[in-house]
Formats: C-alpha cells, sequence, structure tokens
C-alpha cells in the first residue's frame, strides 16, 4: 500500500468499492461488513444515561456512501 495506512487504504477502498457496486444486488451484508470498520475496530467506551453500554446496543446497517453504520439501539434502555 506504501504512501496510506492500511486502515485508509481500506477506507478508501471501501468508499470505491460500494460506489461502483451501487446497483449490484449480489453482494451479501457479510462482504459489505467486510469492506468497512467492524464496532470492535471503533468503538472504545459507551455511556449512556450514566450507564456503561457495549457493542451489542448497537444495530448494523450499510449506506452506499458512508459504508457500516452503528444506530445506538435505546428502545430497550432505561434512562
Amino acid at each position: 500500500v506504501g504512501f496510506f495506512s492500511d486502515d485508509l487504504f481500506r477506507l478508501i477502498f471501501a468508499r470505491y468499492y460500494a460506489s461502483a457496486n451501487l446497483k449490484n444486488k449480489n453482494i451479501t451484508n457479510e462482504e459489505r461488513k467486510a469492506l468497512g470498520f467492524s464496532i470492535d475496530e471503533i468503538l472504545v467506551s459507551c455511556i449512556y444515561g450514566a450507564n456503561p453500554c457495549s457493542k451489542n446496543d448497537f444495530e448494523w446497517s450499510y449506506d452506499f456512501m458512508y459504508g457500516n453504520c452503528f444506530r445506538f439501539k435505546t428502545e430497550n434502555r432505561i434512562v
């Protein structure tokens, strides 16, 4: 890869791949997940309403512009 760090190269490649395959229905969610960062790689810590939370409190989705997205699930949380 040389000029780019491995993470930056992976991010650039994921964005290119996603945009190039925007209409490709044959890509599975597992393949999409593998293109970007996982929740384990990006979640450092989590506190919601003064209570600790974890990666299990997030729901995965895929955005063709941004790649892997993780939405915090508040419906089961007591504040």
